[in-house]
């Protein structure tokens, strides 16, 4: 599944919407909780190529 679009919730939860129109809400703490700081949340985007 391609992800076409993320809607910002609260700290590391995502709504993930995909290509398919399935929306997923996710928590993504362990995944980029070591990586990305709460205040750098807001400067998130999907790259296009």
């Amino acid at each position: 599944m391609k992800l076409k679009h993320f809607e910002h919730c609260n700290v590391y939860r995502f709504l993930l919407t995909f290509e398919n129109g399935e929306v997923k809400e996710a928590d993504l703490a362990d995944l980029i909780g070591h990586h990305v700081s709460l205040e750098a949340l807001n400067t998130a985007r999907i790259d296009r190529p």
